[in-house]
């Protein structure tokens, strides 16, 4: 009889945040494939590293996704915490509410946005604390309980939804695949050309920048993996350039990308 899961509480991963997986040197490296000039080399660096970075998130996360059935525990269980949390904290008497606010810690935490708008207008005027103050943080903390509580039933609602890899292809080379599209994109945004897959020799500039790039995110990947990838990407371009390319009318040839 196989185990229930169970939720993982306190468990702990690696950090990310470390070196950069791709140095400024490699990326103009990879620009110069893609003979971006000097005027567009901005843009293109800034383009390419934001690529690089949800890369990164998204590589990790699949290497240390927590299984499905463990989500679910922990997102059971706190749904029904913070639902308690949410109706205890609405069905509070008064007397109890006006004795915990003039305990509460009458200050926004540091990196809290949502505070109230004329809290510090409000103090810098009296010069002191205001009473009211801490009803109005204990107000916004219960709405935090209630969003909280909706978010984790949402969560629940939709766990297990998301769109998995399918004829084979391991979701644990997601990540390349999404990493290819984007490149794909990336080149035809800064070449004017479309990404197509060549079988000559030295005809696939397209497909060797994104090949380039994606030996450099994961540098652990086969030459399987890359031309899945790529075959990937191919399909994603050809696919976006039929929808947005009207039908050639007689004579008409199609327009290029620019």
């Amino acid at each position: 009889m196989a185990k229930k899961p169970k939720p993982e509480w306190g468990k702990s991963y690696p950090g990310l945040g470390g070196e950069e997986l791709v140095s400024q040197e490699q990326a103009l490296r990879l620009a110069k494939r893609a003979n971006v000039p000097a005027s567009r080399m901005n843009s293109f660096l800034e383009e390419l590293f934001d690529i690089f970075h949800e890369f990164e998130t998204k590589d990790y996360r699949q290497r240390y996704e927590t299984p499905i059935g463990s989500q679910r525990a922990t997102l059971e269980e706190l749904k029904k915490l913070s639902s308690q949390l949410q109706e205890r904290m609405s069905q509070m008497d008064q007397t109890t509410r006006i004795r915990i606010a003039g305990h509460y810690e009458a200050k926004t935490l540091s990196h809290e946005l949502d505070a109230p708008p004329d809290l510090e207008r409000r103090r810098k005027v009296t010069r002191s604390e205001l009473p009211q103050d801490r009803h109005m943080l204990l107000k916004r903390d219960a709405e935090h309980v209630r969003r909280f509580a909706g978010a984790v039933a949402t969560t629940l609602r939709f766990l297990g939804d998301e769109r998995r890899a399918k004829g084979g292809a391991p979701a644990r080379f997601a990540p390349l695949r999404w990493a290819a599209d984007r490149l794909a994109g990336l080149w035809e945004q800064y070449t004017g050309l479309r990404f197509t897959i060549s079988r000559k020799r030295g005809k696939d500039k397209a497909a060797a920048f994104v090949a380039t790039a994606l030996k450099m995110l994961m540098p652990g990947a086969t030459g399987a993996n890359i031309a899945t990838a790529l075959r990937f990407a191919a399909s994603r371009r050809a696919a976006e350039w039929r929808n947005k390319t009207p039908p050639k009318k007689r004579g008409v040839s199609a327009p290029e990308i620019g």
